[in-house]
């Protein structure tokens, strides 16, 4: 005798089965022990939640770059691909308890990398939201496991404070870091030791940023030229073009006695001078700043305070 299934009690069966064999693991803070940490200083701004037995969340803006949020976890969970962003609103809130914010990308992250990196436009609509009361949540595929999804939440708990200390250190930031500015350029016309307005603005970088961190603790400057004219004569304009540099510097309030010129003429050219354009390389003045590991400014900061009886 033939038995007749109706469709419905099929489709009905293969759902189930579908979810007895996909999963969620879900990575996030409990209500009871989240919490928002805010780091700040002149030369980077961190805003960070902790994610048990995950990582942490962390929105980021360093010093001369644009802010951007990441996930840094103890082992990559997630499959590379795109994952789903949504934004889940609390009991309290009526309405839409969900919604969709898009995909983003997941990448293999290999050293220090991070396998989500979103830009400072998404980072900004994900602090907007935590503010206002919202729970982001990234869905993947897991690395792990052909049949799970991996959910990792953040959670709105004691946000507000953070995001205002954060939001503080975003206006004292510098405007440049070390690593833009360590190694720098300054390029000059045919035969002139004069500064342009390129130059200038870099040098105030330069002076700003060196007045922020007392790390810096020597300032190399070289001077060249191409090899237009006679080589005593190029070697004279390198060292007008190096104290050029070092005497905006020092009246920019960068001290002296840690600056070292140099004057090189037509030697060590970056180019062959065998046109206009590579001979316009070649005429220039380098900078090179360099630091006192950190650890040995920490101790003199300590020594400092130790004297001074300042805290």
């Amino acid at each position: 005798m033939k038995i007749s299934i109706p469709n419905q009690f099929v489709l009905a069966t293969l759902l189930c089965a579908i979810t007895a064999f996909a999963h969620a693991s879900t990575w996030k803070p409990r209500v009871d022990n989240a919490v928002w940490q805010a780091s700040s200083s002149i030369f980077e701004c961190r805003l960070e939640q902790p994610i048990p037995h995950y990582g942490r969340a962390v929105f980021d803006a360093r010093a001369g770059e644009t802010a951007r949020f990441y996930l840094d976890p103890e082992k990559n969970l997630m499959e590379p691909g795109k994952a789903s962003l949504t934004v889940e609103a609390p009991s309290w809130k009526r309405g839409d308890q969900q919604r969709d914010l898009g995909t983003v990308s997941v990448i293999r992250a290999k050293y220090r990398g991070y396998p989500v990196v979103l830009d400072e436009k998404l980072s900004d609509l994900l602090l907007s939201e935590l503010a206002a009361g919202y729970s982001p949540v990234f869905t993947r595929a897991s690395n792990y496991s052909e049949n799970d999804d991996v959910e990792v939440g953040l959670l709105p708990v004691n946000f507000k404070q953070a995001f205002q200390d954060y939001r503080r250190c975003l206006v004292d930031l510098l405007p440049t870091n070390f690593d833009q500015i360590a190694r720098s350029k300054i390029h000059f016309d045919s035969g002139k030791f004069d500064l342009g307005e390129d130059a200038t603005e870099l040098l105030d970088l330069i002076a700003i940023y060196m007045k922020g961190d007392i790390a810096v603790n020597e300032v190399y400057i070289d001077g060249y030229t191409d090899n237009v004219g006679r080589k005593v004569s190029n070697v004279k304009l390198s060292k007008k073009r190096a104290e050029a540099v070092l005497d905006y510097l020092t009246k920019a309030g960068v001290p002296g006695e840690l600056v070292s010129t140099r004057y090189h003429g037509q030697q060590y050219p970056l180019a062959k001078n065998n046109s206009d354009a590579n001979r316009a390389k070649n005429r220039r003045v380098t900078i090179r700043l360099d630091r006192v590991p950190v650890e040995e400014i920490d101790e003199e900061m300590i020594q400092t305070e130790d004297i001074s009886g300042e805290t």
